[in-house]
């Protein structure tokens, strides 16, 4: 989220260039090394896999009309994963709120279901699974320097 690029919008272009050469040169030369979007979807063979880095957690909290349903779920991540998937979209959020560049916008989609999502939050780790859809947050790194694989 607090990448160099075109502000507090998404979906977010991989880094540019010129902040990355130094590290593709000196450190992976022989190695492709990609600096990839924000979200990015990766096909592994046949499962794809998306990655969203981004503090949805607070942000979906914050923005709520009605508090989630304890009846369900007491977990906010069960929750919040619940609502991702089922709306099909990454961001279901106002415009003002959370602001998109719609000519990428296709980008924020799940749809299909992707085989595993992989949300970068800053919430502690989580692992859910609806749907067929394997999703998970490893947690963030510069709180404790650790994180679950």
């Amino acid at each position: 989220p607090q990448d160099i690029g075109i502000g507090n919008v998404l979906p977010r272009p991989g880094l540019p260039e010129v902040v990355t050469l130094k590290l593709r040169s000196n450190r992976f030369p022989e190695h492709g090394v990609v600096f990839a979007s924000n979200p990015c979807r990766i096909l592994y063979g046949t499962r794809e896999l998306l990655f969203f880095r981004q503090d949805i957690t607070h942000q979906m909290r914050r923005n709520c009309i009605l508090p989630p349903s304890t009846h369900e779920t007491k977990d906010v991540t069960n929750h919040l994963v619940k609502t991702l998937l089922e709306q099909s979209h990454l961001c279901p959020l106002p415009l003002p709120t959370r602001p998109i560049h719609w000519n990428n916008e296709h980008a924020l989609h799940i749809y299909p279901l992707p085989d595993l999502l992989v949300l970068g939050d800053s919430v502690d780790h989580f692992s859910w699974s609806h749907y067929e859809c394997a999703c998970a947050n490893p947690a963030s790194f510069s709180l404790d320097q650790s994180f679950v694989a």
